[in-house]
């Protein structure tokens, strides 16, 4: 699945907040049935436990143990020649996600644990015009089971053209809600 969101509106910093934030996670995220911190590895990054609630009622419940890290260009210039990033001179910023085990949540019995291969947003300041952002994401997830081709290509289609939809939604409630006298930046 991948996507690409355009918005002037869009704060990069409040966008990690809102994408990072376990307490606020299940007000925007309609399929996130539980989610919770399994253990903090430093100020941008740390492992979580998320289950999400099957979109369809013939596919079982799936949960995953996710590494997630994020960081700015700028202010990270170490991680991004950690991970090969290209160094550039507008900022932009990065959500990393991928599935990991971890000794202290096994899988459950009647949930399927699915991988996430890789789940990746980057926002990207536009060179010529600061205020503006690009939000580009791309994901690949293996949601184990077995669930016919036909039925999955149905799945990251509705969910390839629903999320940016629904990204950005989310990003002005978390917004208007948590920032109710107005935050840019």
């Amino acid at each position: 699945m991948k996507f690409k969101l355009s918005n002037k509106k869009l704060d990069p910093k409040l966008f990690l907040e809102m994408n990072s934030s376990i307490d606020d996670r299940k007000t925007w995220d309609k399929f996130c049935k539980e989610i919770r911190l399994i253990e903090r590895i430093s100020d941008n990054s740390d492992i979580i436990y998320y289950q999400w609630t099957s979109p369809a009622f013939f596919i079982k419940n799936r949960d995953y143990v996710i590494e997630r890290y994020w960081f700015n260009n700028k202010d990270d210039a170490d991680l991004v020649k950690k991970y090969k990033l290209p160094f550039k001179e507008n900022n932009y910023w990065v959500i990393f996600n991928q599935s990991i085990e971890h000794a202290s949540c096994p899988p459950i019995p009647k949930i399927v644990r699915a991988k996430l291969v890789f789940s990746l947003y980057f926002i990207e300041e536009d060179s010529l015009n600061p205020n503006t952002f690009t939000l580009y994401g791309i994901e690949k997830n293996d949601l184990g089971g077995r669930i016919p081709y036909w039925i999955l290509n149905s799945i990251y289609s509705f969910f390839g053209d629903q999320v940016p939809k629904e990204l950005e939604e989310a990003y002005e409630n978390y917004v208007k809600k948590r920032y109710p006298e107005g935050k840019s930046g």
